[in-house]
């Protein structure tokens, strides 16, 4: 997300829908701001999969519930281009997710300590 944006709602009381969230995971040809994903970002993406892998949560479930925490993001919009996929997105948004992996994003460095949390 990026920061001003969310920064500026908070004097103008505006509110973000946020988009394109998901990205293209921790492959090796995937995309970081439209370019080639630089190490660090991949190394980032792993973390975060192997922290969501110790507490049996997807990934995808992190990602669509996270920005939705943060008081200036109304709603996460999510591609979907079958029936499935809305059942799918449906799931994800459902799943529980324990208070300890946002801790643990946290303790690794992967979010901020500030960063407002489901």
């Amino acid at each position: 997300m990026n920061e001003l944006a969310i920064a500026r709602t908070t004097h103008t009381g505006e509110i973000l829908e946020i988009g394109g969230h998901f990205g293209t995971g921790g492959t090796e040809d995937a995309k970081y701001e439209y370019d080639k994903a630089p190490p660090e970002i991949l190394e980032k993406v792993r973390l975060i999969e192997a922290i969501c892998k110790r507490y049996s949560v997807p990934l995808a479930a992190a990602a669509i519930q996270f920005p939705l925490a943060h008081p200036a993001i109304s709603s996460v919009v999510v591609g979907v281009a079958t029936p499935e996929e809305v059942k799918q997105n449906i799931e994800l948004m459902n799943v529980d997710i324990p208070s300890e992996l946002w801790q643990e994003f946290k303790a690794s460095g992967v979010l901020r300590e500030d960063a407002p949390t489901p």
